[in-house]
């Protein structure tokens, strides 16, 4: 397990990623893994700047009103 995250840690470095959590740590979200997404510094800052914090049916609402064609709903349900 040592290495896995040493490489982790190597590749965040290399390619400047960041931890994104999936469900923000300011509505519940926890630091463990299920719950982060690496992802470049660029695509989290750009996140953060359209959707804030704000929760998954939010997000999908932004989405659909702004983003995608109108003939579209965008909808966020809970998975079973």
């Amino acid at each position: 397990m040592a290495k896995c995250i040493n490489a982790i840690q190597i590749a965040i470095q290399m390619k400047k990623l960041t931890r994104h959590h999936r469900r923000c740590k300011s509505n519940g979200g926890t630091n463990e893994a299920s719950n982060i997404s690496m992802v470049t510094e660029e695509q989290h800052r750009a996140y953060h700047l359209l959707f804030k914090n704000h929760p998954p049916q939010v997000v999908a609402s932004i989405l659909t009103h702004t983003w995608i064609d109108s003939r579209f709903k965008l909808v966020c349900v809970l998975k079973d």
